[in-house]
């Protein structure tokens, strides 16, 4: 298996089994749209980060038709 492969699917794994630990933890003092809405921006935030970050990423080709 890939090295890169391998760390990608460590770090999911590892992701997907806190998240719910610190979602549980974090709704304890958060009104629950609130953090809903924390969890989407920050979603949102770092999707963008990492499409402007990759190289591979061609902002000249967006067009409203295949968006």
């Amino acid at each position: 298996m890939d090295k890169n492969v391998f760390i990608l699917w460590f770090l999911t794994i590892l992701f997907w089994g806190i998240t719910p630990i610190i979602e549980k933890i974090g709704l304890k003092s958060v009104e629950p749209l609130l953090a809903l809405f924390i969890r989407t921006f920050s979603a949102l935030i770092g999707i963008f980060l990492i499409l402007l970050l990759s190289s591979s990423f061609n902002t000249s080709s967006l067009t409203f038709k295949n968006v």
